[in-house]
């Protein structure tokens, strides 16, 4: 595969997931952030499915480490998406989607360090305007005048976790997709997280049952999600993920778009030079 397919399939999934992030927030903020996560990603299993019989040799004789990482990267999903809805219930979509998708720095450093490779120097310039972008995105002008660090800005503590799990899935998966393909993860992991989610569904009692309107916007959300795995996976199976990765961590500046016309969002000169400097660094990363 040469780098414009990867590029090709990292530009498929920064669309699929940043109109999935603006489809969940909307769907979270009537029915919640754990049933939005839950059937989502619940539906996007679905879809991937109907591929089963293509790929059913792919799913056997799969290492048992692999199958560690595939359960370890199906809790990263439940948790980090469930911690990006609720940030966006209480804060801007826009910012809390900045911030969160920053996830390609914790990968990248986890590979540095677990994974022994290097870093040229467009990536570490990108990774230090990911950082100042970061801390622009995070609080008010006013109080980054007054050094009131602080502060966070609404939905932001749970963006910052939402980031750090995200980054932890992402290194899990970058090395499950290496070594067993594309499509065992793509649809083993949201499997995972639909276990998951049974079970503590089952324990609590919780009810999936939702208004129509808002099924029409899940069903969306799983289709978008479930097109964004897979050209994610495709793209990382034979194209080094720190080519497709930050391209596809680039889906905050559709999701930013879409919170701006859809929802007015209007953030702060500082919040919105942070956005910009997120991801131009993230482009600068795909370099």
């Amino acid at each position: 595969m040469t780098i414009l397919l990867g590029v090709i399939f990292g530009i498929i999934s920064l669309i699929g997931w940043g109109i999935s992030d603006y489809w969940g927030a909307l769907a979270s903020r009537k029915i919640g952030a754990f049933e939005t996560s839950t059937i989502t990603r619940g539906l996007a299993a679905f879809v991937l499915v109907f591929l089963l019989p293509l790929f059913l040799y792919q799913l056997y004789a799969i290492p048992l480490f692999d199958v560690i990482l595939i359960a370890l990267t199906g809790a990263c999903v439940l948790i980090g998406t469930t911690a990006f809805y609720k940030g966006t219930n209480v804060g801007n979509v826009s910012i809390v989607s900045a911030i969160a998708n920053s996830w390609s720095v914790i990968t990248l450093v986890l590979s540095l360090i677990f994974l022994n490779l290097t870093m040229a120097p467009n990536e570490i310039a990108a990774v230090v305007i990911i950082i100042i972008g970061t801390i622009l995105v995070s609080f008010k002008l006013n109080d980054l005048k007054s050094l009131r660090l602080g502060k966070l800005v609404k939905g932001a503590p749970y963006a910052f976790l939402a980031m750090f799990i995200w980054g932890l899935q992402f290194f899990f998966l970058n090395i499950v997709v290496r070594q067993v393909g594309w499509f065992p993860p793509s649809l083993l992991v949201y499997l995972t997280v639909t276990i998951y989610a049974a079970m503590y569904i089952k324990k609590s009692k919780i009810k999936l049952v939702k208004p129509r309107p808002v099924w029409l916007i899940l069903v969306l959300n799983g289709v978008a999600i479930a097109i964004a795995a897979a050209a994610y996976n495709i793209g990382v199976t034979s194209i080094d993920a720190l080519v497709v990765a930050p391209i596809a961590a680039a889906s905050p500046a559709v999701t930013m778009a879409l919170a701006m016309v859809r929802l007015k969002e209007r953030p702060e000169i500082n919040q919105l030079t942070g956005m910009i400097l997120i991801v131009a660094s993230l482009v600068l990363l795909s370099l």
